[in-house]
């Protein structure tokens, strides 16, 4: 039976010992112990930093801005936000505490000119983060990578887009050495793809894998298996944070889609979105139905659906979950019963869970399991990706 390695542990800028916060001296970082080199400014700019991962990240930025300069000599200054009203440009800097103040000082928004500042800056180095959800945004990730910006994001829409615009950002960032980095795009925090990376760099090779992605999905699922109402494990996933900004992308199966997508390709393989079957776990139409709570209240005449099958599972000694599948060859993602010996079954509200089978992992597959959902987690996860491709564009 399957089970999580030493390395599945959500490995998280929570679970690092803090050491004694530094105080900044004349531009030099002065630490316990001694007096360290001049640090390193890297400038930041952030899309979205008014929704919940946005403006967690913001928090944590601020929170750990001692922390960086004295132990990593790394100043991470922010130049520039923006979100769908307005925008703000600073080469100063702002305080990330000050964000929603300096939006609203700013102007209205404007993708172009906010592009534009971006591709021809100056300086210091350049990180740009995307807390959107944006297709549009994504789209530009090519165009600020030649430019030499670095890209950090947990929207998955870039790496599910077309195969061939997957693997041109990829080798733009290798051309220009601007990073390109977006662990959170699947499994928040929880190290998914730095692991699959890291078993592709050392030789093996995966031949098939499956996961529960989603960390709203589990926390709905494990409701319902507990004999809650469907409409109203939603309801309390979406009052947490723990769905997308309209939970019927969740609900649709795209989001894990997505996701399946991204681990995939990232296995290395050559997969379109188009070719996974997916199963909705409501009428696609819903999603014509903007608002949320009109959303929520439609939805609940599928509670007497969910409770049957969650009800017939339980006779036969299994667990409802919503599953992701990929054999080698074919791709599916949708509701699946699991026996209570696996893995699946055991897992708690809002985590996630991916098996990999490869050459050196067979039969008893590579576990990694850790909380898959939440805006603290996951811009925590931003934050740790942040700090790993600053590092590598001060260098």
């Amino acid at each position: 039976m399957p089970s999580p390695t030493q390395g599945a542990a959500t490995a998280t800028l929570e679970q690092a010992e803090i050491p004694p916060l530094a105080v900044t001296q004349g531009g030099v970082s002065a630490v316990a112990g001694g007096v360290s080199r001049p640090g390193r400014r890297v400038h930041v700019a952030l899309a979205g930093p008014t929704g919940l991962v946005g403006s967690t990240f913001l928090r944590l930025l601020g929170e750990r801005d001692r922390w960086l300069r004295g132990e990593r000599d790394l100043e991470l200054t922010l130049v520039g936000a923006i979100n769908r009203r307005r925008m703000f440009w600073l080469e100063r800097g702002a305080s990330p505490a000050a964000a929603a103040e300096r939006l609203r000082e700013g102007s209205a928004q404007n993708w172009e000119e906010f592009a534009s500042r971006l591709s021809s800056h100056r300086g210091a180095p350049l990180l740009f983060i995307d807390c959107t959800a944006s297709e549009e945004i994504a789209r530009r990730y090519e165009g600020l990578l030649r430019s030499g910006v670095a890209v950090v994001t947990p929207n998955k829409i870039a790496n599910s887009l077309e195969f061939d615009y997957y693997q041109e950002l990829r080798h733009v960032s290798r051309q220009t050495g601007a990073p390109y980095l977006y662990e959170t795009t699947v499994g928040a925090a929880t190290p998914m793809l730095q692991t699959l990376q890291d078993l592709r760099r050392t030789g093996d090779t995966i031949h098939r894998l499956e996961g529960v992605l989603s960390g709203t999905l589990s926390y709905v699922f494990a409701a319902v298996n507990r004999g809650e109402p469907f409409s109203l494990a939603v309801r309390d996933a979406a009052g947490r944070g723990l769905t997308e900004p309209h939970p019927g992308m969740d609900l649709s199966g795209e989001d894990v889609a997505r996701k399946l997508l991204i681990l995939v390709r990232e296995a290395g393989y050559r997969l379109e979105r188009s070719a996974i079957d997916v199963e909705p776990l409501v009428p696609g139409e819903l999603m014509s139905i903007a608002d949320t709570g009109d959303y929520l209240r439609h939805i609940a005449r599928f509670d007497d659906a969910f409770a049957t099958r969650a009800a017939r599972a339980a006779a036969g000694g299994k667990r409802l979950t919503y599953l992701a599948r990929f054999d080698g060859s074919s791709a599916r993602v949708g509701a699946a019963e699991v026996g209570e010996e696996s893995p699946f079954a055991r897992l708690r509200a809002s985590e996630n869970a991916v098996h990999y089978y490869t050459d050196r992992h067979s039969p008893l597959p590579l576990t990694i399991q850790g909380i898959g959902a939440g805006p603290e987690v996951t811009a925590r996860g931003v934050l740790a990706d942040v700090i790993h491709a600053a590092l590598d564009a001060a260098a």
